[in-house]
């Protein structure tokens, strides 16, 4: 084998080089003093689509169109799941088959539906299940199965904040993750691979929900369960260690190893709930027809999904949550509670969805009805901007914004007009905007609405070594340079259009070789409308939606 790649979704660099230094992480010490560390910058914002498809591809979202989960449906206001319509599926894997090398891939996020390639696919997170046609080549969906009859992509247990149900998902990620190791063993035994790549998501969700057993500054850090799962995620880390180590000794320890995150993990402190922002500072405004105002008055007395959604958890009812399909559940929230179809569009500037900070402005010409003039967008951009400068969280007199970007700023390509006009962060991503509703609570900072405390950061992990690779170095990188790097560690050239650069961490420097760009569009819908329900009800169980 010429080249390993382990992608750990979710894997903080923080908390792996601590643990490496006081020898808990043994093999991660190894390979970070044997080879190249950093704190892998990933894309604005730290979300695992754009973040997965900028590495496969190695472009920022404004070429492959990934910024976030969800998107707004053209023509309406109606926000849907991203089906990667546009995204593209042309990835370095692909290049790196066409230069006659075989490559394999296991629970790789974005790689479903399969495309064809030089080696083999077993497609990974957001697969909706083992009923689809989830690898390539086909036959190769019968022979796992056969090797794995309980194959899965995601824990099959929905967290709920009681020990009961932790210790549930706790043992779905264990065997998860075991699964993905022995699956990795099996392909590694019987594939004929110059490149291998495999993706393990346990961490990333392990994290997003464990982390206040952890974390006893959580404002949420329950001792009890603490005592019982405090422990849990340095576990999860110990375990991916020693698979690590056997995964790569399997390769052949001097193989070079490429390990990287897609994003970090920290302390989840609160949700800011923007379109209530916006809505105070004028710039969102409701509809005054007789159905608005009554859900208006009961939205001011707390009839909101966040609510609702606790008081079934409270009664024990939350499994039930998932017996209705996300689509129904969204449709009947919105007809109950505040929702999008109650602003009044011609009288607003501003409106925000989706995860963390974005802003859209109500643009005309862009948005179906739209007010803001092309004349007028910088001026009212740099409005919004200055409010959100002085966005203060009452309960500490601090801002709640650290850093505002321009979406020119971040994006260069085709897709930059469906970028968000104004993206920020929070308290360095502690905090998050509600993805869920537009208007999950009447309040603008509350809880999640999902019992998340663990929440994603701007910087995952990179670790390089092996053979070739300098030992002992701390450099700076970016998700985006990941792929131009595993090019030219395979002596291919990277194609003009690829936005990331070759990084340092050769011992032999050599001049990087570049060909013509590269790229595949998927344009039209590829998921059917039952892979779409699933692939739904999956990131709603995980917090997503």
């Amino acid at each position: 084998m010429k080249l390993l790649i382990i992608g750990l979704d979710g894997a903080s660099p923080e908390l792996i080089k601590k643990w490496a230094l006081e020898g808990k992480l043994p093999y991660f010490k190894k390979l970070i003093g044997n080879g190249c560390f950093a704190r892998l910058e990933s894309t604005i914002h730290p979300i695992t689509g754009p973040a997965w498809t900028t590495f496969l591809t190695g472009k920022n979202p404004g070429k492959h169109g990934i910024y976030d989960w969800s998107s707004r449906k053209e023509g309406s206001y109606d926000i849907e799941l991203n089906y990667q319509r546009k995204k593209e599926s042309y990835t370095f894997f692909h290049l790196l088959g066409e230069k006659g090398k075989r490559v394999g891939l296991l629970n790789v996020p974005s790689t479903f539906p399969p495309t064809k390639i030089n080696g083999f696919i077993v497609s990974g997170f957001l697969t909706p299940d083992t009923d689809t046609e989830f690898t390539f080549p086909k036959p190769l969906r019968k022979e796992l199965l056969e090797q794995f009859p309980d194959y899965f992509f995601s824990p099959k247990n929905k967290f709920e904040p009681d020990a009961k149900s932790a210790k549930g998902f706790l043992s779905e990620v264990n065997k998860m993750t075991e699964q993905r190791k022995q699956a990795s063993l099996y392909l590694m035994d019987k594939k004929n691979m110059d490149v291998f790549m495999v993706t393990f998501m346990g961490l990333d969700h392990l994290q997003h929900y464990f982390w206040r057993f952890m974390d006893e500054k959580h404002p949420r850090y329950d001792p009890m369960l603490g005592k019982e799962f405090g422990d849990a995620i340095l576990k999860l880390y110990q375990r991916i260690d020693g698979i690590v180590k056997e995964l790569h000794e399997k390769a052949g320890s001097t193989t070079p190893l490429l390990m990287m995150s897609d994003h970090g993990m920290g302390r989840h402190e609160k949700a800011v709930y923007i379109n209530n922002w916006l809505h105070k500072k004028g710039l969102l405004v409701l509809k005054k027809s007789f159905g608005a105002s009554v859900k208006r008055a009961m939205h001011g007395i707390g009839f909101t999904p966040k609510n609702l959604f606790s008081l079934m958890l409270k009664l024990g009812l939350g499994r039930l949550i998932a017996v209705v399909p996300a689509s129904k559940r969204k449709k009947m929230l919105e007809k109950t509670t505040l929702s999008f179809g109650d602003i009044d569009w011609s009288k607003t500037k501003a409106y925000s969805f989706g995860y963390f900070g974005r802003i859209f402005l109500n643009l005309k010409g862009r948005e179906p009805q739209g007010i803001v003039e092309e004349k007028d967008y910088d001026k009212i951009r740099g409005e919004v901007i200055r409010e959100l400068e002085k966005f203060k969280d009452p309960s500490t007199n601090k801002n709640v914004v650290d850093r505002i970007w321009k979406r020119e700023e971040l994006f260069k390509g085709p897709y930059v007009n469906e970028a968000a006009d104004i993206l920020f962060s929070m308290q360095d991503y502690a905090f998050n905007s509600s993805l869920h509703f537009a208007f999950g609570s009447n309040k603008i900072f509350d809880e999640h609405i999902i019992s998340k405390s663990g929440d994603h950061r701007l910087h995952g992990l990179f670790i390089a070594a092996g053979k070739g690779i300098k030992k002992g170095k701390e450099i700076k990188a970016k998700i985006v340079d990941v792929a131009p790097t595993a090019l030219h560690l395979l002596s291919t050239a990277v194609p003009s259009n690829m936005d990331g650069k070759v990084l340092p961490i050769f011992v032999n420097k050599k001049a990087v070789k570049k060909q013509a760009a590269v790229g595949v569009k998927t344009n039209g819908e590829i998921f059917k409308d039952a892979e779409k329900e699933k692939i739904k009800k999956r990131l709603a169980d995980l917090g997503y939606l």
